[in-house]
């Protein structure tokens, strides 16, 4: 038996292979052999190594595919999983899976149970009619070493229900892994009244979306992560947390990061990585963080490597998780110091300009926990082709290659020749377990022997759990819970916003803190920048064969993907918010000023609650660079601290305000305000922690004697005067958006505001006002056109896309200024490049579109902010750079409160064109 850290261990001798470089040359260049005699040497002998194997992949031409992250489920035929019994070359090779692949299937997502007896992966079939649109499924497999028997996991009934890669043994045997079969997501689209069959693709709409899935002992599954891109390779930690790479794709950011939950989803949080991308090797070669494994000492030892990269290959790193959520030095260094945030363990070293890695490639890593610092992985030299023009010439190791083979831009890197090796980072020394073969990948390794199981983490049950609410959960929504949205990473930030100098007595004033900034005392209402708060929801698209989305359903942008939005809460004076969010979903947030305007840049990051679970948020995040040790990174209670806080004392526990709202000691003025909400003798428990389709203010703290001011003003911003309101209410409770959210269960799971610009935004250009539609003037048929800003809001199809309506178009796209009958106003320009016919010196010319009255766009997809529009229609400097928008014609009451706040949140969660992907009229191809 190999023994345990907290058991008695053996003491190993690691050797110094003399000459390994100049032998290990010949071998990769001849190609190689199972086996080696050094495993008795390095104490190993007596543990079963398993190990994935496939050939290099390759396309329809002969041509290497490159590895690629985003495609999880990516198939190379010939892939099988290897046992070796013992680390020696006469232990016997078994090749496990040959039985049921025939040598034509793949294998992936390999992990060991903790007494050292089974493995777990995932097995494909190769696919029997490969012009069918029929592909079979990635399946879960067991095979007990000490039997030796090979079955599947699941029915064959379901097995065809998803593709299930990553699986990994949790301590109380059950088994977490990565699948498309997003059974807890299609069941809330059913809840919702909405289409639950199809299974979502990811945010790129490429590709089925992989969360986190377990497979209880009873044979039972559910969903456990709820990421609208992938979440893969799930691994436990020795405090019975689960550590998996996830896939951040919201927005512009699409980065794969290091997160950590507890097995049944509750508690996520980011480990490590969002703001490390830059860091490998290469510094303008953003690097993902993949294959996590924990170390005895509690680091990471990981896999960098790009998102596609030939052979699979990348660096292995520690990583000092437990200290540090992001990089500290701007390139990892082989001598980088164990207590800082991560060091290289190898390094592929310079990636030359040709793409050629010189040191090679490192594509899997398994550490061993046996008390030292060692670790198996595997490697592929780099070899390249003696003769790039002839793929035919001698393979030759650039340890060998002159530098002028090494440096030809033409050079041409040979396929991989990988090998299992034990590395002692301690020595510097990296011994062969299995030679290598060419043309060969060996993708993932794991040693089968006895390891202590980490401590059993229990699933949080309503009822059971003390901290997640029944009542909360029975209603299908957990909480959010953000202390102060002026704490920035421990510093205060007040969104650029000029804040009071004087208090209402006339006493100079300083505002730092958000006990400062919360004095009525101090500051009225419309001082404080953040007043509401808007919770957004992705939604989950269809795959193509469900539904074939054009890109123009999208609109101008489909960065944003399609969004509902949830609703509103106000933001207390100390910048505190508590708000109820539907359970099970992906949500973002934004924060708002007192008209619904985005003053934040976007969050881009999903985070979502479990029934019942209260998520707890310091406040906002802006990750200096420099994330030094005291570094307060997003997402990491552990690391973070808040300087909110909350109530000096127990009864009247803010300055100024009313006695009603009396606090305990700690609590932020959104927990007072809720536990007072939700006290049984309210008419109405838990009123204020409801969210609503409205921007609802009612001043509840000022104690207008105590602070020497009126109370603040109570106002409401609806849809009462919008010609179609955007609430969909499904079609089981027609009235559950009626007052906003006026019911528990139903109308967390009908409620939402969905925005599709021709049913909700084209009907205010057509409403007829007192001085006229808007298309009464913006219309090409006018005379009055060029006095219009050049811009047309008809209905009709554009000459530009006719998937739009010319409206669209002329708001978010530049076009040519055009007359009063609607041509383009045309100028005459010499032809470029210059031509002159008829030989006279002087160049022809032609009539082209007169650039002077080039008609610029007036919205943004960034947000109402960066839209000169809403500058237009509210007279204000929403971009604050100091001009406004000459108004001639009144613009800026021409609009309803109510039609500006749809067009404030349409164009903040990114203007789409539909955000409904199953409207009828949405644009398919």
């Amino acid at each position: 038996m190999f023994w345990s850290k907290f058991g008695h261990k053996r003491v190993f001798n690691t050797i110094q292979l003399v000459g390994l470089a100049s032998v290990y040359s010949f071998l990769t260049a001849c190609g190689g052999a199972d086996g080696n005699a050094e495993a008795q040497a390095i104490g190993i002998q007596d543990v079963a190594i398993a190990y994935i194997k496939r050939p290099t992949p390759r396309d329809q031409n002969g041509d290497i595919v490159n590895s690629d992250i985003r495609l999880p489920a990516s198939f190379t035929a010939g892939g099988d999983l290897y046992l070796r019994a013992r680390a020696s070359a006469a232990a016997k090779l078994k090749n496990i899976t040959r039985s049921i692949t025939g040598g034509t299937g793949d294998v992936k997502g390999l992990n060991a149970s903790y007494d050292g007896t089974r493995l777990v992966f995932s097995v494909r079939l190769e696919d029997p009619i490969p012009n069918d649109d029929v592909i079979p499924s990635w399946n879960l497999y067991e095979y007990n070493i000490t039997t030796d028997t090979l079955r599947a996991l699941l029915p064959a009934g379901i097995q065809e229900d998803g593709d299930d890669i990553s699986p990994a043994y949790l301590p109380d045997d059950r088994i977490i892994f990565a699948s498309t079969r997003q059974l807890g997501s299609k069941g809330i689209r059913l809840n919702e009244g909405k289409n639950g069959t199809f299974i979502s693709v990811d945010e790129n709409r490429r590709n089925s979306a992989f969360n986190l899935h377990l497979l209880d002992t009873d044979g039972s599954i559910k969903q456990v992560s709820f990421n609208p891109s992938h979440d893969l390779n799930p691994v436990v930690l020795s405090n019975g947390r689960v550590l998996f790479s996830r896939w951040d794709n919201m927005g512009n950011r699409s980065n794969v990061n290091l997160y950590t939950m507890n097995p049944d989803g509750t508690e996520v949080e980011l480990y490590y990585g969002a703001h490390s991308h830059n860091t490998g090797q290469d510094a303008n070669t953003p690097i993902q963080f993949v294959q996590p494994r924990e170390m005895q000492d509690g680091r990471i030892l990981a896999l960098i490597r790009p998102f596609t990269t030939s052979f699979g290959g990348g660096d292995l790193i520690f990583i000092n998780g437990k200290n540090y959520a992001d990089n500290t030095q701007p390139v990892w260094s082989l001598q980088g110091s164990l207590s800082g945030t991560a060091q290289t363990v190898l390094k592929q070293s310079n990636v030359a300009s040709n793409g050629i890695s010189r040191n090679g490639y490192y594509n899997a890593v398994y550490p061993m926990l046996d008390g030292t610092n060692r670790y198996l992985m595997s490697w592929s030299a780099c070899r390249i082709y003696e003769n790039p023009a002839d793929l035919s010439s001698r393979i030759i190791p650039c340890s060998l290659a002159s530098n002028a083979q090494l440096n030809d831009p033409n050079a041409v890197a040979a396929p991989p020749s990988y090998g299992i090796f034990l590395v002692d980072a301690d020595k510097d020394t990296q011994v062969p377990l299995l030679l290598p073969e060419n043309d060969t990948i060996i993708s993932e390794i794991v040693m089968a022997y006895d390891r202590d199981l980490p401590p059993v983490i229990f699933d949080k049950l309503p009822g059971v759990s003390e901290d997640i609410n029944k009542g909360y959960a029975d209603e299908g929504v957990g909480v959010l819970h953000i202390r102060s949205v002026y704490d920035f990473d421990g510093n205060f930030g007040a969104y650029g916003t000029s804040l009071p100098t004087m208090d209402n007595d006339g006493q100079p004033i300083t505002i730092d803190t958000p006990a400062e900034m919360a004095n009525p005392k101090n500051t009225v209402a419309d001082d404080r920048p953040a007043r509401f708060i808007r919770i957004i929801k992705a939604v989950d698209l269809p795959d193509r064969n469900t539904k074939r989305l054009a890109g123009t359903a999208f609109g101008r942008s489909a960065q944003q993907g399609m969004r509902e939005i949830i609703g509103y809460a106000p933001i207390e004076p100390d910048g505190s918010v508590k708000i109820k969010v539907p359970a099970n979903v992906p949500l973002t947030l934004s924060i708002l000023d007192k008209d619904g305007h985005r003053i934040s840049n976007r969050h881009q990051s999903w985070f979502k609650v479990k029934p019942g679970e209260t998520l707890e948020c310091v406040g906002c995040h802006v990750h200096n660079t420099n994330n030094q040790a005291g570094n307060k990174p997003h997402g990491r209670p552990d690391r973070s601290s808040t300087f909110n806080q909350g109530a000096a004392t127990t009864g009247i526990g803010f300055p100024y305000s009313l006695d009603s709202m009396w606090a305990e000691i700690g609590e932020t003025m959104a927990e007072t305000r809720a536990r007072q909400s939700c006290l049984p003798t309210n008419s109405s428990p838990c009123a204020d922690l409801k969210p609503s389709t409205d921007l609802v203010y009612t001043d509840v703290w000022t104690d207008e004697v105590a602070a020497n001011r009126s109370a603040d003003t109570s106002f409401t911003i609806d849809y009462t005067d919008v010609p179609v309101s955007p609430l969909n209410a499904g079609t089981s409770t027609a009235n559950a958006c009626a007052n906003g959210y006026n019911t528990t269960i139903s109308s967390f799971t009908y409620c939402r505001i969905v925005i599709n610009y021709p049913q909700h935004i084209q009907p205010i250009w057509e409403k007829a006002r007192a001085a006229g539609s808007c298309i009464s003037c913006h219309t090409a048929t006018n005379l009055n056109h060029l006095n219009a800003a050049q811009l047309e809001l008809t209905s009709n199809a554009s000459d530009q896309n006719a998937d739009h309506m010319t409206s669209y178009r002329e708001l978010f796209f530049e076009d040519n200024g055009q007359d009063a009958t609607g041509a383009d106003i045309m100028i005459l320009q010499d032809i470029v490049p210059t031509i002159d016919a008829n030989n006279d010196g002087i160049p022809d010319q032609e009539l082209v579109p007169d650039p002077s009255q080039t008609r610029f766009p007036s919205m943004s997809t960034a947000g109402a902010r960066a839209s000169l529009f809403m500058e237009m229609m509210t007279g204000q400097d929403l971009n604050n750079d100091g001009n406004v928008p000459v108004d001639t014609q009144g613009h800026s009451t021409m609009l309803t409160q109510s039609e500006l706040k749809l067009i404030t949140e349409w164009l903040d969660i990114g203007g789409q064109y539909y955000n409904d992907p199953f409207d009828a009229n949405v644009p398919t191809n």
